[in-house]
């Protein structure tokens, strides 16, 4: 698993190589600064673990995580994964079940991840022996080296054929300690695993680094200015907020040392905090070894009052019971420990979770406990901390659920301010706090739709997130600053999604056949295994309770009438009229929307009043339905996620153009709008509301005269030629395409123009090319069609017959690769030269024309299409979405035969069958 973005690796990075001594900076880091970053030499899963209550680090020896795999439930036994089954050799796969009895009855290889991890060494020595000398080079446990070496010795009496040849018992006892002692958990794995450079840096209980894990990758950060010659520290065992006394304990358990101002008792130990026994001053009291000086008038504990204190903090560590704040303030305004204390910092964090868990906090309380935490984190934490970064989203989050957004934004942009320091700029995570500080949510389900959880047709207010840099009046939507290409605007929650309804595959949403079963009329059919539509459990809290009941009816009425025969559009008309119920005020802005006169809509808004009046919103009038009906009609965007359509109030707003600035990309019942070409402040926001993509300046005006709209893109004021109809130059020595621009046909090359009779001539070839090229089967074939007429390769009619031919290819196994090449080559050409700004079709040919390079063998040229692809798939949907993150990875791990690629895009043998 590669990262998102771009860090050096250890080998790479401004750091000292020296393994045998301690990791220094050769250069000056600034705090945020990545300085390298290390996949896992091997990483490996927890495996089967009791989900309730369970600890990654747990050592309880009747836990599931923990268990002895080899008990008798066989329904429960530990097997191996995909990933395992790769990376461990024939011998430990074969022996993997015994190797779990033996090692089930061995305490320092109880944990399964240790197990497979030291499967994945053994097979790794096998490629190579020098990993031994690596691994020599790390200090295991003194303490437990003789269990170390009893376990490696009984493991090479039990199972034999699980151990390289060239490893001694010894050499298997080191790979044990090794595991035991460096192996970092892996949030993300549920597992761990073993990092050879990170283990090896330094720790502190004061570090000037923060690691961060991702997938089975870790990175450094610097959290403090870190000067040249200067030691890398991290915390290697997340002794957050505990005693002096407590990380002593954890660091002499592992045989480590730390040289930290705390523990070498230079600094105070800020988690023990107490009031000054001066009742006239507000300092704290903190221990400095065995002095305990107030911070502020410098006054010093008797050994009499150390005594009370420190065995009050043994009693009130076991008798602390607050469930609310007013509790835990009684008994700290009664106490002589001050509330920064570990006890109290301890007690607010068990609040929250207990209530959580009852589900009986609300939010503000909740807030008044993650602000006291917070401020118990911001007093002993001096640095940059991803505790800090938690609470401060937790913060955000109970501000959105009680409508509070202004101080949702000042905790999210606290959130994002520490987490680029702690995680770096780059990282999804920072980068997911700046989307929330620059487009706070309104709404839980907002937030929701954010953080990855998706509600389709969740009952809900109005579902947008508008409050980016644009104009926010009721006239055309522009930008408030200058934008880039690649940066995303704004984002937005469908107000209304459904699902077009039908299960056929290969329904078109926006089908106009009256036999097809997406279009069918809803009202019935004589097959008694017709399926009717039904409303679904997430939907039926979406309408109301008067659609709920006469829902077969309104079907039937809908499948009667042309303007509402779609499912997903009559849906979603129900689904508005229960919004509008809910909220007014949305009236307004569906009413901003412009629609295409249509007195049909009018008719059936009428009849359906008269058929169903407790359906329609008393509040409404026939005109507001019918207008209604018209934005579904006009304004509706495709949502693949969910095979229907859904209803973006703010996206409806932005203005038409053939050549827009703007992009808009779909994820469920989401969308959000991205830069596609340099805009300025005051620049109108465009998007090609139709997708007219390679289309003729003729069928851009049908398509829009059907819908009233008009364009003023250069395409059709006639500044820019009409570069999707293209002929070839009369004069056979020049290679330049001919385009029209209005009634003139200029070569875009010589410059010569067409005589009227040659327009004649061209214009009459286009339409018996479009009849020739639909019997067209092969690439050569076409070419030779093409040959006979004046249209250049380029045309948009050769365009869309290569798209036939790819589907007709795509069907045909015997079709050869090269075949593939040179037609998805030809369409990208076509596309590129013809279409001025970036489009996901230009990335779909892309990664068409990489695919065919790998199965070709030529992967250089394979991983320079990915490139490209990766390159304006950033500027079409933004740098962090699935699609890039995927060309990415394709970039970095280019496959190299079929069966990488199938694995790379997810697929196996039996979907290549299909």
């Amino acid at each position: 698993m590669t990262l998102n973005f771009d860090a050096p690796a250890f080998t790479g990075a401004a750091v000292t190589q020296a393994l045998d001594a301690p990791i220094a900076a050769t250069q000056a880091f600034a705090p945020g600064a990545v300085i390298f970053a290390e996949q896992a030499f091997v990483s490996s899963t927890f495996g089967l673990m009791d989900e309730e209550d369970h600890e990654d680090d747990c050592d309880d020896e009747n836990c599931g995580g923990c268990r002895e795999v080899g008990e008798d439930d066989e329904d429960e036994k530990e097997e191996l994964d995909e990933d395992d089954l790769a990376t461990i050799n024939a011998a430990g796969v074969a022996a993997f079940d015994a190797l779990n009895v033996f090692c089930d009855t061995t305490d320092v290889l109880a944990m399964v991840d240790v197990r497979k991890n030291m499967l994945k060494l053994f097979a790794l020595y096998e490629k190579d022996s020098s990993i031994m000398n690596t691994l020599s080079g790390f200090k295991v446990s003194a303490k437990d080296a003789a269990e170390y070496l009893e376990a490696a010795v009984g493991l090479r009496a039990e199972l034999p054929s699980v151990i390289p040849a060239g490893l001694t018992d010894e050499h298997v006892a080191q790979i044990i300690g090794v595991l035991n002692k460096y192996c970092i958990p892996l949030d993300d794995i549920r597992g761990s695993g073993l990092f050879m450079y990170v283990a090896k840096l330094t720790h502190s209980c004061t570090p000037n680094c923060n690691f961060t894990d991702s997938g089975d990758n870790i990175w450094v950060t610097a959290i403090k200015p870190i000067a040249a010659g200067e030691t890398l520290t991290v915390d290697l065992y997340d002794l957050t907020y505990q005693s002096q006394a407590e990380r002593t304990k954890a660091l002499n358990e592992d045989e480590a040392s730390c040289s930290c101002g705390m523990c070498a008792g230079t600094l105070p130990d800020k988690c023990r905090a107490f009031k000054c026994k001066d009742t006239a001053c507000d300092g704290i009291v903190h221990p400095t070894k065995d002095v305990f000086a107030c911070t502020k008038c410098a006054k010093t504990f008797t050994a009499d009052q150390i005594a009370e204190v420190e065995t009050l903090e043994v009693t009130l560590a076991e008798e602390l019971d607050a469930s609310t704040i007013d509790q835990l303030d009684a008994i700290i305004a009664a106490s002589p420990l001050h509330k920064f204390h570990y006890i109290f910092h301890a007690g607010l964090t068990a609040m929250v979770e207990e209530a959580v868990e009852d589900e009986d906090l609300t939010e503000g309380d909740a807030i008044a406990i993650y602000k006291r935490i917070l401020d118990c984190l911001e007093y002993v934490i001096d640095v940059p901390h991803g505790e800090k970064v938690s609470v401060y989203n937790s913060i955000a989050q109970m501000n959105i659920s009680t409508g509070d957004i202004a101080a949702a934004t000042d905790a999210y942009t606290s959130a994002y301010n520490i987490a680029q320091l702690c995680y770096g700029p780059s990282y999804e995570e920072t980068l997911m706090f700046k989307k929330l500080m620059e487009n706070t949510p309104k709404t839980p389900e907002e937030m929701m739709a954010v953080y990855g959880y998706e509600l389709i047709d969740e009952p809900t207010a109005i579902n947008f997130i508008f409050t980016a840099a644009v104009s926010h009046d009721a006239g055309v939507v522009t930008a408030a600053t200058a934008l880039t290409p690649g940066q995303v605007i704004f984002y937005e929650v469908a107000v209304v999604a459904s699902s077009a309804g039908m299960e056929d595959d290969e329904h078109d949403i926006d089908c106009e056949d009256e036999d097809c079963g997406g279009c069918k009329a809803l009202d019935g059919s004589d097959d008694e295994d017709f399926e009717k539509e039904e409303l679904d459990d997430l939907e039926i809290p979406t309408v109301s309770s008067a659609v709920v009941e006469k829902f077969d009816e309104l079907m039937a009425f809908c499948g009667s009438h042309e303007v509402l025969h779609m499912v997903d559009l009559s849906k979603n008309l129900f689904k508005l009229f229960k919004t509008l119920e809910d909220d007014a005020s949305v009236l307004d802005r569906l009413r901003l929307l412009k629609v295409q006169p249509d007195a049909a809509y009018l008719d059936v808004a009428v009849a359906l009043r008269t058929e169903f009046p407790t359906v329609v919103p008393t509040a409404l009038t026939d005109d507001d339905v019918a207008h209604t009906i018209g934005v579904l009609h006009s304004h509706c965007h495709e949502l693949e996620d969910i095979g229907g359509t859904g209803l973006f109030l703010e996206v409806a707003r932005l203005e038409h153009r053939c050549i827009p600035n703007c992009n808009i990309t779909t994820d469920g019942t989401a969308i959000w709008v991205t830069a596609i070409a340099p805009i300025a402040a005051g620049e109108t926001l465009t998007l090609d509301t139709f997708d007219l993509f390679f289309s003729t300046n003729e069928e851009r005006a049908g398509a829009m005269g059907m819908m009233g709209v008009t364009c003023g893109c250069d395409w059709c004021t006639g500044a820019r030629p009409d570069t999707c109809r293209a002929f070839k130059c009369t004069d056979s020595a020049c290679p330049g395409p001919v385009h029209p621009t209005g009634e003139r046909y200029t070569c875009s090359v010589c410059a010569a123009t067409f005589s009227e009779a040659e327009i004649e001539a061209a214009v009459a070839a286009e339409e018996e090319l479009i009849e020739a090229l639909d019997e067209v089967v092969t690439f050569a074939e076409l070419e030779v069609a093409v040959a006979k007429t004046p249209l250049h390769l380029f045309h948009s009619v050769c365009y869309h017959a290569l798209e036939n031919l790819n589907s007709v290819f795509m069907q045909n196994d015997d079709i050869e690769e090269a075949e593939m090449t040179k037609l998805h080559k030809l369409a990208l050409d076509a596309a590129s030269y013809a279409v001025p700004f970036p489009h996901g079709d230009k990335v779909q040919h892309l990664d068409q024309l990489a695919q065919s390079y790998v199965r070709t063998g030529d992967i250089a040229a394979a991983k320079d299409a990915y490139t490209k692809a990766l390159e304006i798939s950033r500027i079409c949907s933004g740098p962090e979405c699935e699609e890039a993150a995927m060309l990415k990875s394709l970039v970095d791990n280019t496959p190299t035969n079929e069966a990488e690629l199938m694995a790379a895009y997810g697929l196996d043998d039996e979907c290549e069958e299909e």
